[in-house]
């Protein structure tokens, strides 16, 4: 896992880690320093109170020599000052008592507190006691004075039970935070001592392991830099000959490319001009369908209006008809009439002329009537007749119809994808142009990779001297000259032979040589005309 890590990585982690244990160790001493200090504290405030506690047991026992001394004295000239020094020992003792009284309040001691209370009592009841006791033997003698002292010595005993156990609680107190500190104190001479040892260790494992894991792929890469510089130098005579190669090839494949595209611009104009018969066809075909259309609707005109004429020869058969049923009444009433006047005699021959003569009209009547009535039966025939033939001809014009709408349809799909097709010679034509122009660059750029190959052999050059400057950098002028052994004596030879001579085996991926030895011919200033020729006629059409 450590070895994949990039570089800055691991001279990070090289020096983070001692780093960190340093941390860490100043970081133990700086807590454990401040414990010791916080000990150093604890003991002086212990050593001022256990003082203190002292100072107060002494005050009540000098309070009770005080006392005792007025009592064996009975205050005698110049040794009845008793009184006030015992007073002034008490006083003290309340002054002693009450910065313990302020240390508690602060520290929120409830019990210490209360231990004060009853320790201030003791003494007064002490001090009361002994004083009238002393009081006693003054005025009374020792007879009376010893009746009270069992009191005073009862009282004392309460007062020594009261602040003895106090004092040695201060010197416990002060005892326990002395061990603290020394406890500290050691426990901060061996974690300084084992951490410095685990830091010098850890920190050595790891600048060997870091040291290990940079030089090795360093070197490596060393290895792998002066095997590309010579494959370089040996590639780029190659890459030379190579450029020649694709700038005849690509001067070839630009006069095959001009050739391409004065074909293709022969296609598209035919194109366009079959494009455009095909508009023009389209346009017929439009036309066509147009008055096809026209005619249909005037064959349905003439269809209505000879239904119309059939109509009107059907009712005027049926009136032809009333007239012979007319002519037929009035023939049969005139004869009627004529019988009716032979039997009137004389009388009727008037009437039986008239009647004859009524009789010759309904004769021509009906016979004109039978004449017309056939004659209508004639155009109703032709009437019919020609019903089916204009139904006919509508049946055809609507054929022709739909076959010129089908063929109008086809010209125009015919002419859009001519269109299309025209478009699609035009983008060609113009790609060819561009690749044209793209393969005139290609040869420029070849000549000019011809020359970029020969700088990179002298940056290959560099490349090695490079490779020397940090194999130096990493394993010294010893590593050095061990790159300089193991690169072949033939390098300068490759170099130039890329110039101008023979190119030395190819070496490959795996440092070994190639089989083919490639021939590179004197490098010499090629002009553009040389690679692309073209003559000023070439340039008319633009």
């Amino acid at each position: 896992m450590f070895k994949s890590l990039s570089l800055s990585a691991k001279l990070a982690i090289g020096f983070a880690i001692p780093l960190i244990l340093m941390a860490a160790i100043v970081v133990g001493v700086f807590l454990t320093v401040g414990k010791v200090q916080e000990g150093v504290h604890s003991s002086e405030e212990g050593a001022k109170f256990a003082d203190l506690a002292v100072d107060m047991k002494y005050n009540s026992v000098q309070v009770q020599q005080f006392l005792t001394d007025i009592a064996a004295t009975r205050a005698l000239d110049g040794l009845d000052d008793g009184f006030a020094m015992a007073e002034a020992s008490k006083a003290s003792f309340k002054e002693q008592m009450q910065e313990f009284r302020d240390m508690f309040k602060e520290e929120n001691d409830t019990d210490g507190l209360a231990d004060l209370d009853a320790m201030e009592k003791a003494m007064d009841a002490y001090f009361e006691t002994g004083k009238k006791t002393a009081q006693a033997y003054i005025d009374s003698g020792p007879a009376e004075g010893n009746k009270m002292m069992g009191g005073f010595d009862e009282a004392a005993t309460n007062m020594a039970d009261s602040i003895v156990p106090f004092a040695d609680a201060q010197s416990t107190e002060l005892t326990n935070a002395l061990t603290g500190v020394t406890n500290s104190v050691g426990m901060l001479r061996t974690g300084v001592l084992l951490g410095g040892i685990s830091a010098i260790v850890i920190g050595i494992l790891l600048a060997f392991f870091t040291a290990r894991s940079i030089t090795l792929p360093i070197n490596g890469v060393i290895d792998g830099l002066t095997q590309g510089s010579i494959q370089v130098s040996s590639a780029s005579g190659q890459v030379a000959q190579s450029s020649q190669s694709m700038a005849e090839g690509a001067s070839e494949s630009a006069s095959s490319l001009e050739e391409t595209s004065a074909s293709l611009e022969e296609m598209a104009s035919m194109v366009k001009q079959n494009a455009d018969n095909a508009k023009q066809a389209n346009l017929m075909a439009v036309d066509a369908m147009k008055s096809a259309q026209k005619g249909a609707e005037a064959m349905v005109r003439m269809a209505d209006a000879i239904n119309k004429i059939k109509s009107s020869s059907d009712e005027t058969a049926k009136i032809i008809k009333t007239i012979d049923e007319i002519a037929f009444q009035t023939n049969l009433l005139a004869l009627n009439a004529a019988v009716e006047a032979a039997r009137a005699g004389d009388a009727g021959k008037g009437f039986a002329v008239v009647a004859e003569e009524v009789r010759n009209l309904a004769q021509r009547s009906a016979e004109a009537a039978k004449n017309t009535s056939a004659m209508i039966e004639g155009s109703q025939v032709n009437a019919n007749n020609g019903v089916a033939v204009s139904k006919e001809v509508a049946d055809i014009l609507h054929n022709i119809q739909e076959g010129a709408t089908k063929v109008a349809q086809l010209a125009s799909e015919v002419a859009a994808a001519t269109d299309e097709q025209a478009k699609g010679i035009d983008q060609v034509n113009t790609a060819v142009a561009q690749m044209d122009k793209v393969t005139q660059s290609n040869a420029a750029n070849s000549e000019e990779a011809a020359s970029a190959s020969e700088e990179l052999s002298a940056q290959a050059n560099e490349l090695g001297d490079m490779v020397g400057t940090l194999t130096m950098i990493v394993g010294g002028a010893a590593a050095t000259s061990k790159i300089q052994t193991r690169q072949p004596a033939s390098h300068h030879h490759a170099l130039t032979a890329g110039r101008g001579g023979v190119m030395p085996k190819a070496v490959g991926a795996g440092g070994a040589a190639g089989k083919a030895k490639l021939v590179v011919r004197p490098h010499r200033e090629i002009k553009p005309q040389e690679v692309i020729p073209l003559d000023d006629d070439d340039f008319k059409d633009f």
